[in-house]
């Protein structure tokens, strides 16, 4: 399943998280997917906008997917962290 989709027009590349059945929880798969998508939009230099949405009509994300992230927190914050630092 793709949980990270991405559209890129005009410069601008609308990143949709797409797990909408769990209000876009973050799951393991869909920080990998969103690591992979974010390194080729920093890749990309026609890209100069990154806009980040939810799908569905609930929520933007819930948070974490807590099945999963009750035994490996730790790892999933430092791929968040590097996520997030390559972003500034």
């Amino acid at each position: 399943m793709n949980t990270v989709l991405v559209d890129k027009k005009d410069g601008i590349a609308l990143v949709t998280l797409n797990r909408p059945e769990v209000r876009n929880a973050i799951s393991f798969e869909l920080v990998e997917e969103l690591d992979e998508r974010l390194n080729e939009l920093a890749a990309d230099r026609d890209v100069k906008v990154v806009i980040f949405t939810g799908a569905g009509d609930k929520a933007f994300v819930s948070g974490g997917d807590l099945a999963q992230f009750l035994s490996v927190r730790t790892k999933i914050s430092l791929i968040l962290c590097s996520c997030v630092s390559r972003a500034y």
